[in-house]
Order: C-alpha cells, then sequence, then structure tokens
C-alpha cells in the first residue's frame, strides 16, 4: 500500500492529539537492557511511557498485560480489543506511516522484525527505539511476553506467561492419537499456502495430535500444490475464516478428499488464529477437541 504524504501542519495537529493521548505507567527509573526477537541489544534509560504498535498480536498482548493506554499508534490490523478503535492508525502492517510515527515521539515502538526492516532502519536513524516483538514460533510467544513485560515494567506478564503454558498443556493433554491434517492459509486465486515446522501455528496444533502433511517442508509457511494434498489424503481440513466449506465442497479437486466429502473440515476465526496471542492458544485448543471428535 503506498505511504500517505502528509503536509506539516496535519503532522503537527496529529502530534498534538498524541501527546494528549497518553496515560502513564510505574516506571523503572534506572537504565535496563533487553534483546529483542531479532536478537536486537535495546537499552532503555527508563520505561518507556510511549508505544508505537505496528504488530497485532502485540497491540493484543499490551492490553493483556494492561499496558493499552501506553499505546499512542498503532497499525490498521491492530483491531482487538474494541478499545483500539481509540488510537490513531499509524500506517497498516506492511506500510507504516513514518511520518506519523516520527510526530508522535514514542519511546518505543514494536514492529514484526524482517517484515519491516526498512521502517525500522528509518526510525532507528531519527533516534527512535525500536523492538522486534512479533512470535514465530510458538516457544516465541513467551518470550514475547516477557519482552514486553520487562520494557514496560508490567508484573501481569508473569501470570501471562502461566496462562499460557497452562494452554498449551491442555491442548497437549489432548494428544490421544495422531490424526493426519492440513492447514489452508490460502487457497486459490491467492496461491496453496499452508503451515509447515516453525510457524506457531503448526507447533500448536502439533502438540495436540494433529500430524501435518507439510511436516517435511522446508519453510513455515510453504506453498503446497493441489496435487500434493490430494495424494496424501489427508483425514481432516483446517482453516481460517478466510476459506468456507462451501469453496471446498465446490473445489474440482479439494472438493473429492473425503474430509471434504464427510464434513471434517474445521474452520476458525482468522484474526484470532492468525495472531500468536493468549486468545490464539484458546482457539487451537476447540480446533484440537474437535478434530478428535470426528
Amino acid at each position: 500500500m503506498k505511504k500517505t504524504l502528509l503536509t506539516a501542519l496535519s503532522i503537527i495537529v496529529a502530534a498534538l492529539l498524541l501527546f494528549s493521548g497518553c496515560n502513564t505507567t510505574p516506571t523503572q527509573e534506572t537504565g535496563f537492557t533487553v534483546t529483542d526477537l531479532a536478537g536486537v541489544t535495546v537499552t532503555f534509560e527508563k520505561t518507556p511511557q510511549r508505544v508505537v504498535s505496528l504488530v497485532p498480536s502485540v497491540t493484543e498482548l499490551l492490553f493483556d498485560m494492561g499496558a493499552g493506554s501506553l499505546i499512542c499508534g498503532r497499525d490498521s490490523y491492530s483491531n482487538y480489543p474494541q478499545q483500539t478503535a481509540d488510537i490513531p492508525v499509524m500506517g497498516d502492517y506492511n506500510g507504516p506511516n513514518l511520518e506519523l510515527i516520527i510526530a508522535a515521539a514514542p519511546d518505543v515502538v514494536f514492529t514484526a522484525g524482517k517484515l519491516q526492516k526498512e521502517a525500522e532502519d528509518r526510525l532507528r536513524e531519527c533516534g527512535i527505539k525500536v523492538v522486534s516483538a512479533e512470535a514465530g514460533t510458538i516457544n516465541d510467544v513467551k518470550t514475547c511476553i516477557e519482552l514486553l513485560g520487562k520494557i514496560l515494567n508490567r508484573a501481569e506478564a508473569g501470570e501471562m506467561v502461566a496462562a499460557l503454558e497452562d494452554g498449551l498443556n491442555a491442548i497437549k493433554a489432548l494428544d490421544t492419537k495422531k490424526v493426519s491434517a492440513y492447514y489452508i492459509v490460502s487457497s486459490g486465486e491467492y496461491g496453496e499456502w499452508t503451515v509447515g515446522p516453525g510457524s506457531f501455528i503448526y507447533d500448536a496444533l502439533t502438540l495436540g495430535g494433529a500430524e501435518l502433511i507439510t511436516k517435511d517442508m522446508e519453510f513455515a509457511y510453504p506453498q503446497y500444490s493441489v496435487e500434493s494434498i490430494v495424494e496424501k489424503d489427508p483425514y481432516v481440513i483446517i482453516a481460517d475464516s478466510n476459506t468456507t466449506l462451501e469453496y471446498l465442497q465446490a473445489h474440482e479437486a479439494l472438493g473429492k478428499l473425503d474430509a471434504v466429502k464427510e464434513g471434517r473440515v474445521i474452520i476458525m476465526d482468522a484474526d484470532t488464529v492468525s495472531r500468536p496471542t493468549l486468545r490464539f492458544i484458546s482457539e487451537i485448543k476447540k480446533c484440537i477437541e474437535k478434530m478428535h471428535s470426528f
């Protein structure tokens, strides 16, 4: 998406509005250093009081730990919880609006790492602290929560880590048998994309006994041919709500799969399952329970 060019006046007005909208939280008065999820070391003089989040999962986690009031800017996909509607949008996940972010003068910007590297470099050049905080694997979710909690001095992060571990243990307990499955990220005009080892969706599903037919793939989000899906003939098809049962039933090849013909298709909420958060863990647990009920 092309970045919008703003006039100097609009930037000043936006900055004034943003500065009036952020609350404060107890601070760590002495300096501290963290290592973000990209392995970059970031030093803070004190606890940040103004935050921009360019990652929907991070935005959600910040609200979970009671730090939502510190968010002075967000990406357009950060739409949960409902309170995010009151936070100014500063571009989207793929195209952060650097002019607005810089005008907001945040103490830290949370980013998606490699996917937003150009924006990260520009922000660092302007003296703004940048922290890569988007979880790639299921293990990264715990690291992300701990990282955010340390940076923002939130004791609630410890409770969230405990809830995460409880949720993962509950999913593991459902692994009573292995079930052949295929996960659809997209299909049709957008290409046949799925998940492989190293993605948080793959990690969580396999914890509960889903034996994904993409287990030998090299990448976390690989393309996978329709012919291969038909050949492997998974017992269950899992997808998010961007794919419908009606689409699968009407598909010339996928519609012939026994899983589709016999209704062994599980559709999860797209927003929830695409974000590595505590809600994601709950959604995966429901999916695994459904998978084992067939």
